[in-house]
């Protein structure tokens, strides 16, 4: 039903952990074919997912069967296992003990929130969220590789930039996803201050990703994409690759309550892009929201 979207909203992860259950209670006969689909489907790292999402269901299926028939089952429940995937977006970790910096619409609404990291599917808590300027700080336990962010005030009309997410995860694959461009504006839409145009390509899923510079440090977040088709349908035209990505400027204030440095922008190094994305992509993780729809 989760796979198919049959009476449900459609949860390919959501899915596969299902079949997962069922094949580790005996149904045999009807999984491996419907597992294997699904794997090819989502990837490893969308399979990886999907077992940890088994696991969890698996022990909540067991901490409801050993609970005593004297509970009043007329309590409403609110576990997490009633949750549904209502979002996924990208992160990127800033300090060694875990904290991880994202877009604040990636996790409104959520009551749970998990984060796809280099060890593993975490827990992840919020530490606090500027709505204002769409930026959060989650927390997760373990330490971790934590990247830079550098002061965005130097950065130059026409600088390259790259980003690395996770875009439309379950269509494209749980991978992580690196697309390059340069800064086309030194501001937003309006001219917004806080942003910057970025004409490299994003999509869903990018939301609170990292952008870097040629270095591989952070200097702003995604936020947003121009609606190309709503730009369309009111000027005729189809706008390509205008995007928008919050300066590190506005997120300093949360940073600085972490004490966590605004650092300067080293000078521009000949290393290679694909050895410097090597490095960073360790540190960009997948974000995934759980609420009620």
């Amino acid at each position: 039903m989760y796979t198919e979207g049959t009476g449900v909203l459609k949860d390919e992860i959501e899915g596969l952990a299902w079949y997962y259950l069922a094949r580790s209670n005996g149904e045999e006969e009807i999984t491996p074919r419907n597992i294997e689909i699904q794997e090819r489907r989502l990837g490893q790292d969308g399979a990886l997912v999907a077992q940890y999402r088994a696991k969890e269901i698996a022990k909540r299926i067991s901490s409801k069967s050993s609970k005593t028939n004297s509970q009043n089952s007329n309590i409403p429940a609110n576990r997490a296992s009633d949750l549904q995937i209502i979002a996924n977006g990208s992160g990127v970790i800033i300090s060694a003990n875990g904290l991880i910096l994202t877009a604040a619409h990636v996790i409104e609404g959520a009551k749970s929130i998990k984060v796809l990291t280099q060890q593993g599917l975490l827990d992840a808590t919020v530490v606090q969220v500027d709505a204002t300027n769409d930026v959060a700080l989650l927390r997760c336990k373990g330490q971790f590789n934590a990247l830079r962010v550098v002061n965005s005030r130097s950065i130059r009309l026409g600088q390259g930039v790259f980003t690395i997410g996770f875009p439309q995860a379950n269509l494209q694959g749980f991978s992580p996803k690196l697309t390059k461009g340069e800064i086309s504006s030194l501001a937003g839409m309006r001219d917004d201050p806080r942003h910057w145009q970025i004409s490299a390509p994003i999509q869903p899923g990018n939301s609170g990703g990292p952008l870097f510079d040629a270095n591989g440090d952070i200097i702003g977040i995604i936020v947003s994409k121009l609606d190309e088709l709503a730009v369309a349908e009111r000027t005729g035209n189809l706008t390509q690759n205008v995007n928008y990505a919050l300066k590190s400027a506005y997120i300093r204030p949360l940073l600085e309550e972490q004490n966590i440095p605004i650092d300067t922008p080293k000078d521009t190094q000949s290393t290679r892009l694909e050895d410097t994305a090597e490095r960073v992509q360790k540190s960009v993780v997948m974000i995934i929201s759980y609420g009620e729809r």
